[in-house]
């Protein structure tokens, strides 16, 4: 897998939407070589660190963690509808 690159402020402030109001969305994601789409997904919790932001869900109720700068769209959310810029404090 690449490098992280850090996902737009106001992507990361969509998926704190979908996670706080436990919203029922569907994924189109990357996994190695593969677009993968999972539905009526709910983002449980956000995590964050040096290697990355990720999103936590529990489909088939096992946990599972995907980096954000993989995600395509979650609901009607593009990330390529963000410019790349991460936030700065």
């Amino acid at each position: 897998m690449k490098d992280y690159q850090p996902v737009n402020c106001t992507f990361y402030d969509y998926m704190e939407h979908f996670c706080i109001r436990k919203e029922k969305v569907p994924l189109i994601y990357r996994e190695l070589d593969e677009i993968k789409t999972l539905e009526n997904q709910v983002i449980f919790d956000l995590s964050g660190g040096s290697k990355g932001e990720y999103i936590h869900l529990k489909p088939n109720g096992i946990e599972e963690l995907i980096r954000m700068d993989q995600l395509i769209s979650v609901g009607d959310i593009q990330l390529s509808d963000f410019d790349s810029a991460s936030c700065t404090v």
